[in-house]
């Protein structure tokens, strides 16, 4: 999983998961939030189907 620049929340917000950047890490750069970060990898580790969706892939995760 790859965030782009972290942030602190209290809660998990909503997100987007993206397979590649979508943004432009100097002129547009996302905030993603650690909580939904942590919220994200253990969906991945408890839900098979989200987990084979990502498997081997690098996906960037920006809040909404």
């Amino acid at each position: 999983v790859r965030p782009d620049g972290l942030i602190d929340n209290e809660k998990v917000t909503d997100y987007e998961i993206h397979p590649s950047p979508t943004r432009s890490a100097i002129f547009n750069a996302g905030k993603t939030s650690r909580i939904n970060v942590g919220h994200f990898m253990a969906n991945l580790i408890s839900d098979g189907d989200l987990w084979s969706k990502w498997k081997g892939q690098m996906p960037v995760i920006y809040n909404k």
